[in-house]
């Protein structure tokens, strides 16, 4: 991050008719992660022609820096959200002049995996019994992507189920990140993106 004293001011342009920049989408439906050693690919940088789908799909499959650089998919993510992140400041006589300044930011993604099957099932348990942290993307229902997120944590939940007539039996994850800045976002959609699988 840039030195914030020197920071220009810049201009924030959120009209929703704009030509360019679209609305963002309002659930996330996907969770890619990886090994925080590996070498994170560019899925944010829209070229002519956009070649992040093969990007993503060459990570899916890599074997490179010890498997480090492999990248892994949570699909069919249902009930998303992104609340407002929690911030730790200081403020009052803790800073000069009075103002308050943010020393921190924790933000959380949370939803439930639907469509369990005994052999995901599995994975899950030891995905959570890692207990180490990875580095995040998440998509959208827009097919946008966000990310990378540095320093996630994953805590995948029991196995919960609705009765009849509720919600598909799923397990719920939350996605912890801390860091003051968001992610960068994708300026389009990754078009093919739902059709990805694990290797």
């Amino acid at each position: 991050m840039a030195d914030d004293c020197t920071l220009p001011l810049v201009a924030v342009n959120n009209e929703y008719c704009a030509t360019t920049d679209k609305p963002l989408g309002k659930q996330p439906v996907m969770l890619l992660y990886q090994d925080p050693a590996g070498v994170a690919p560019d899925l944010i940088t829209v070229g002519t022609p956009d070649t992040r789908l093969a990007t993503l799909q060459a990570a899916l499959t890599a074997t490179s820096n010890g498997g480090a650089d492999k990248l892994f998919v949570i699909k069919n993510l249902a009930g998303g959200t992104v609340p407002a992140p929690t911030d730790t400041t200081l403020s009052g006589n803790d800073v000069p002049y009075g103002g308050t300044r943010i020393t921190d930011r924790s933000r959380t993604m949370s939803a439930r995996i639907d469509f369990l099957t005994p052999s995901n099932n599995t994975a899950l348990n030891q995905l959570t019994a890692r207990q180490k942290p990875v580095r995040t993307w998440e998509v959208d229902e827009e097919g946008l992507v966000f990310g990378p997120y540095e320093n996630s944590t994953i805590v995948v939940g029991g196995i919960q189920k609705a009765g009849i007539g509720g919600a598909p039996t799923h397990r719920p994850i939350t996605v912890t990140t801390r860091g003051i800045d968001e992610a960068p976002f994708a300026a389009a959609p990754l078009v093919g993106i739902q059709g990805i699988v694990n290797a």
